[in-house]
């Protein structure tokens, strides 16, 4: 999992594209994409923006601005998060954006 912005994200079943990875691809319950209409879409000057009916963001990292910086984008979603410490549920964060 990414946290090295102020997003999250991992592969997710189904993945299309998929790269090879060791972990366990991410398979959920509470995923929701969001909608065209939601705020995140609507904001001038941001990551998202409304693409084929789909609430989509692409994310630059390093700061460049050429073509061969890494990106990465896809259809932006709300997940539902638990958070535990020692196998022990804590709590339950709804509708965290994850992309």
């Amino acid at each position: 999992m990414d946290t090295g912005s102020g997003l999250i994200w991992t592969q997710c079943k189904p993945c299309l594209e998929c790269y090879h990875q060791i972990e366990h691809i991410y398979d959920s319950q509470t995923y929701n994409k969001i909608s065209c209409s939601h705020a995140l879409c609507q904001r001038v000057q941001s990551q998202f923006m409304c693409v084929n009916n789909e609430c989509v963001y692409k994310i630059q990292y390093g700061g460049g601005q050429s073509d061969d910086t890494p990106t990465t984008k896809d259809i932006a979603s709300l997940e539902s998060f638990q958070f535990s410490a020692d196998g022990v549920r804590t709590t339950v964060v709804k509708d965290m954006i994850f992309i």
